[in-house]
């Protein structure tokens, strides 16, 4: 019987041993290092917040307010002052963050930024609230907490 060109018999084999292949698939794998979009790891950055974030509006407690108390004060502040809605339909505060034993007081904080579109009303009211409502805080404006802190 003759071989007929295309017929496995006729086709030259590669022969690699599965050692090596193995080996060579390794050492690919090891020197493959992901690549980060550059806007990818920007957008986390800016998302990011943290002490050193600067927010519109910074509440500071004095060390060892408990924190039902200070649950109790973003409640009466941020969710029960209201006088209307804001513009875009939407809740007016935006961001917030609540941080414990920070500076060298070891301050209580409560950071939050109102929406753009909140009407002077709307802040007037939440800020009225927050300098009447218990416990007292001491607010910063356009601040870090950090900043806050050290005040």
């Amino acid at each position: 019987m003759s071989s007929q060109p295309g017929t496995p018999s006729t086709r030259p084999r590669l022969l690699v041993p599965a050692g090596v292949a193995s080996a060579l698939a390794l050492a690919m794998l090891a020197s493959w290092t992901p690549v980060r979009d550059a806007d990818a790891t920007a957008a986390t950055a800016r998302q990011a917040i943290g002490p050193g974030t600067r927010f519109d509006h910074v509440a500071v407690f004095s060390r060892g307010t408990p924190a039902a108390a200070i649950e109790g004060w973003r409640q009466t502040v941020l969710a029960h002052a209201h006088v209307q809605a804001c513009a875009t339909g939407r809740a007016c505060l935006v961001r917030a963050l609540r941080l414990s034993a920070l500076g060298a007081a070891g301050a209580e904080v409560l950071a939050f930024d109102l929406a753009a579109d909140t009407p002077p009303t709307e802040r007037h009211a939440l800020l009225a609230a927050a300098l009447t409502a218990q416990p007292r805080a001491r607010l910063c404006h356009a601040c870090t907490p950090l900043q806050a802190t050290a005040q």
